[in-house]
Order: C-alpha cells, then sequence, then structure tokens
C-alpha cells in the first residue's frame, strides 16, 4: 500500500517544477456551456455542530447560480425522517437527485466542514473526477482527513482512525462531488467517519457556538472573537489600564444565556466551597466557568487573543495565559451592586462586559484608587486589563438599575 502511495509521485505524476502534472487533464470549462449544471446539495447534521448559522451562510454565499442549486437537509434530531440512520439520510439524498432528470450532480457535504472559498463548488465540478473529494487541513498541525492511494484503479483514503475503499462511489462522508448516475450507494459501507475534529461533547454548552475547539482541534476560529488586537490599541483610559474589543454581540448575549441557563449563582456569600479552603474574602455574586463545562474553552481565548496583547503592554513579560479563576459576575441592586475595594490575586486580570451600560442597566464601572480615576463607561464586548497586585487597587461601583454582567479572569495567579 506504502508502495503504491509512492506510485503518485515517482511517474512524473507530481515534480518540483510544475507541481501536479495530470491535475489539469480533462477539466471541464463552465464558461464555454450555455448553462450550468443542476446541483442537488445534500447537507447532514449529524451531531450538534457550532457555528452553524455560518455554515449556512457561506452555502448561500457560494458562487454558483442558486436557480442551479437544489438543497437536501438532514437534522439527525429532528426530522425530516424521524429514526432515519445516517446511511439511510444519506441514500435519501442521493436517490432525489438520481429521481430528478435535471441533476447532474450531487454534493454531500456535513455541516462540521466550512467552504472558505466561494469558488469550491466551480472547482469541484471542473476537475471532472469521479467522486472529487477535497483534502481538509487542520490549521494547528499537520493532519489531513484523507490520503488518497490507489490499488488497482481503486481509491484508497487513509486517515488516522480508518481505512475508506471506495468502490463503485459509496458514501464519503464529509464533502463529495460524484455524478449520480455513476452512484450505486452501498449502505453496509456508509461509514462514519471520526476524523473531522469536534469539541469533546462534554464540554459542548446547550448553545454549541459557545463550544470552542481547543488547540489541537481542527475548527474554523470563531468569528464570535474580534480578530487578536496586534495594531494600534486605543488610548487608555486610566494609567495601566487597557482596553481593547474582543467579543462581538453576539457572543456576549450568549454566554450571559448559558449562565442564566445554569443558573446557580453564588449569591456573594464568603463561604464559597467551589474554591480552596472554602472561604472568599471580597465574594461577588458569580457563576465559575468551570461549573459549565467551559474553562478549557476559556483558557484557550485567553492564550489565543489576550496573551499577543499582554506581549503588547506589559514589555519584557511574558504570560503563561493561564487562570484558575474565570468567572462571570452578575451586578444586580437587589443582590450585589457593588464591589468594595481590593486587590486581585493575579498577576494581571480582564474585565469583559458582557452588556451595555444605558440600555441594560445604569451605573456600575470601577474605580482605581491610587490613581482616583474611573472606568464608568466599559464598552460591550470589549476588555479592560490591568496589573492584580500592588498597584491597582480598585473598586467595583456601584449599579443603580438593571443587571450588569462581567466577565473575569485572574491571569497568571
Amino acid at each position: 500500500m506504502y508502495l503504491n502511495y509512492l506510485g503518485n509521485y515517482i511517474p512524473n505524476a507530481w515534480n518540483y517544477e510544475r507541481g501536479c502534472a495530470v491535475c489539469d487533464h480533462n477539466m471541464v470549462d463552465l464558461s464555454q456551456l450555455k448553462e450550468y449544471p443542476t446541483v442537488m446539495v445534500g447537507v447532514f447534521i449529524e451531531q450538534p455542530t457550532p457555528f452553524l448559522s455560518e455554515f449556512f451562510q457561506r452555502l448561500v454565499t457560494l458562487d454558483y447560480p442558486k436557480d442551479k442549486l437544489n438543497v437536501f437537509v438532514h437534522n439527525n434530531v429532528v426530522g425530516p425522517e424521524e429514526n432515519l440512520s445516517q446511511g439511510q439520510a444519506r441514500n435519501m439524498g442521493m436517490g432525489l437527485c438520481r429521481k430528478d432528470p435535471s441533476c447532474d450532480f450531487y454534493l454531500s457535504m456535513d455541516t462540521d466542514v466550512m467552504l472558505t472559498n466561494k469558488q469550491t463548488l466551480k472547482i469541484l465540478i471542473e476537475q471532472n473526477r469521479i467522486p472529487p473529494r477535497p483534502l481538509f487541513l487542520n490549521q494547528t498541525s499537520v493532519f489531513l482527513n484523507q490520503t488518497p492511494v490507489f490499488l488497482n484503479q481503486t481509491p484508497v483514503f487513509l486517515n488516522q482512525t480508518s481505512v475508506f475503499l471506495n468502490q463503485e462511489c459509496d458514501h464519503i462522508p464529509d464533502l463529495c462531488l460524484p455524478k449520480p448516475d455513476l452512484c450505486l450507494p452501498k449502505p453496509d459501507l456508509c461509514l462514519p467517519k471520526p476524523d473531522l475534529c469536534l469539541p469533546k461533547p462534554d464540554l459542548c454548552l446547550p448553545n454549541p457556538d459557545l463550544c470552542l475547539p481547543k488547540p489541537d482541534l481542527c475548527l474554523p476560529k470563531p468569528d464570535l472573537c474580534f480578530p487578536k488586537p496586534d495594531l494600534c490599541l486605543p488610548k487608555p483610559p486610566c494609567p495601566d489600564v487597557f482596553w481593547f474589543p474582543v467579543f462581538t454581540e453576539r457572543a456576549c448575549d450568549e454566554l450571559v444565556e448559558e449562565m442564566e441557563n445554569y443558573g446557580s449563582w453564588s449569591g456573594g456569600n464568603h463561604e464559597d466551597k467551589r474554591i480552596t479552603g472554602g472561604y472568599e474574602t471580597v465574594p461577588t455574586d458569580d457563576i465559575h466557568m468551570k461549573q459549565i463545562g467551559y474553562d478549557k474553552e476559556w483558557l484557550h481565548f485567553i492564550r489565543e487573543f489576550i496573551s499577543p496583547v499582554t506581549l503588547k503592554v506589559f514589555s519584557g513579560y511574558y504570560t503563561k495565559g493561564y487562570a484558575v479563576m474565570n468567572f462571570v459576575v452578575k451586578y444586580t441592586p437587589g443582590r450585589q451592586a457593588y464591589l468594595r475595594p481590593h486587590h486581585d490575586s493575579s498577576t494581571f486580570t480582564i474585565n469583559v462586559a458582557l452588556n451595555s451600560k444605558g440600555t441594560d442597566f445604569q451605573g456600575g464601572g470601577c474605580r482605581f484608587h491610587r490613581y482616583n480615576c474611573s472606568l464608568d463607561s466599559p464598552r460591550k464586548g470589549w476588555s479592560f486589563m490591568h496589573p492584580g497586585r500592588l498597584t491597582h487597587l480598585h473598586e467595583g461601583l456601584p449599579t443603580t438599575n438593571g443587571t450588569r454582567y462581567i466577565a473575569v479572569s485572574f491571569i497568571d495567579p
């Protein structure tokens, strides 16, 4: 099998000067056709999938005539056929295309695949291969979802966990574009393919869009976050206090939604069994990220988005990007409206505003005593960052009306 793998390259099929020597053979030029082929798109939601709305947004923005696209969607949770297995659903989608005389191609897509190139569908059709199946690359490693080799003219796809023999166009999960008249699906060979990475189920919240991938997984970076702020930061509102955007409004709303869905707010009591020693000197009415199974994802966010800012503003300090205390605080006039002056048990602290002053609450903010400086209008989705010990004694100003939410991390304790 490995010899056949080498055979893809040895007979001058690929070289360093020209790259692939056979990839342009027998291609179809869509610009020369009177009208584009009709494509049936089979979309399969076989498991809880984050960023589903982004998937469909990318699908509808593909550069292809919309009157030449038909869509079949199978949701493993709700219909269209109750108790329909994954193999049966894929067969049904292919069957709809075979029964339609106008259907020229069938595009099978799993929703954990993100097509970032709007020309993808055109490129696949122009390749004129049976069946074309793109390679998917994990951005954080050299891992590919398949490695094609050939045995007796039968394509074989190798991956880290399984081997697929693709005969007579058996169903291949993820993404595949076969011609329907050449595809005779064999239900017993419709194997699930586990090599596309999703967050572990026990890390997923009821709102799957908040399930950020761990660093070694291959989901796209969420557009719930702003790009890493590696350019000029806004003017500091107070000495050695820096602020910058980190979350979109949607991310803020969904994080608050998850916390309220969990509902077990601590009440701002000194006795706290969640922490070592069971006593909190400066308690807040909060829920820890660990309580909702979101601590690992939050630490990933700190490493990827907060650490680069730290290197920029605290010159010479190299953060570990680690925090034990990661939590969302809730300020309300009837429970806990403010927080007395204190130092944080951290090298530096981030504080992310999760809702809007004037719309969701009145009052609030943070005052730094040593500098007699207050940050009383935190912007929703923005984080401010300041040293935790020694220099930045601070207090939470009273919330006079409504409910204020903030996400806090004590980094490098």
